[in-house]
């Protein structure tokens, strides 16, 4: 599944050094690899670790669980007929 980064995560992505700890940035870039093998969100909905749930706030967004403080906040898109992934943010959950 093809997936577009938020400005802000750039970095994190590129060199694997950001203002989060250790944990977070593994946890980070496991679920980008499992976003990059998906074919669509069904795939990611089967990794039951991740916890992929609708955020209640009213809008398309869904997290999906990096360790058990910190969710990465997702939207799904679809662009020319094909589903995309826009990662937007890190949140602190607690």
């Amino acid at each position: 599944m093809k997936f577009e980064l938020a400005k802000g995560l750039i970095p994190l992505y590129q060199s694997g050094k950001g203002p989060y700890p250790a944990e977070v940035i593994r946890g980070f870039e496991r679920v980008l690899t499992v976003i990059r093998n998906a074919e669509d969100q069904r795939a990611i909905r089967e990794f039951k670790g991740l916890r992929l749930e609708k955020l209640a706030r009213g809008n398309d967004e869904f997290s999906l669980r990096l360790n058990r403080q910190y969710r990465l906040i997702v939207s799904f898109i679809t662009i020319e007929e094909e589903q995309w992934i826009r990662v937007l943010r890190i949140e602190d959950y607690h």
